[in-house]
């Protein structure tokens, strides 16, 4: 069995950002269609092993600002997608948590939303809470439990999609990047 090192961090610095600092994304304060999915997501994930990290989202929930990468729409993503996902940041440059890397947070899939074949120079992380597929570089599409931990390397072509409940996982890039820089495969 494969071990992974786990490292602890002292948040206890971290100044969060003041209201109004944290990223002006022109679509924070639009209604995001897919999260008429996160209740459901959140229910799916409580009944497994991850229940505490699905219990400590939905506390957070009044202070979690869900958005989407508006370079997505500027690409002429199509609407089905743009209306399935969203993003939760937690560390970013602009905040709440105030870091270069490892920018992370939340992602969001409605059920039948494909997230495209894409790859970014940061290598990234995902902890699933619900299920999904996923297929990396050309290779088949294999399913993914909650829990297990996903690792994308530097550039490596990869994409999701939901099974029968809505995707939610924790995500993070693990090197300082801009979102924007992300490239369909």
């Amino acid at each position: 069995s494969r071990r992974y090192a786990m490292a602890v961090v002292d948040l206890s610095g971290i100044e969060p950002a003041k209201p109004g600092e944290a990223g002006e994304d022109p679509c924070i304060a639009c209604p995001l269609p897919v999260l008429d999915h996160l209740a459901a997501a959140l229910k799916a994930a409580s009944a497994t092993k991850l229940a505490g990290l699905a219990e400590v989202l939905r506390a957070a929930l009044p202070d979690v600002v869900w958005s989407q990468n508006q370079g997505y729409v500027k690409q002429g993503l199509n609407t089905d997608f743009i209306n399935g996902y969203a993003y939760a940041a937690l560390s970013t440059p602009e905040g709440p948590i105030r870091r270069v890397a490892p920018l992370s947070g939340f992602i969001l899939l409605a059920p039948g939303i494909h997230y495209p074949p894409h790859h970014h120079a940061p290598r990234e992380v995902y902890l699933p809470m619900t299920c999904a597929s996923l297929q990396l570089d050309s290779g088949d599409w294999f399913d993914v439990r909650p829990g297990q931990i996903i690792c994308h390397d530097s550039w490596q072509v990869h994409a999701t999609r939901p099974l029968d409940e809505p995707f939610l996982a924790f995500v993070a890039w693990l090197d300082a990047a801009d979102r924007n820089s992300i490239k369909w495969a």
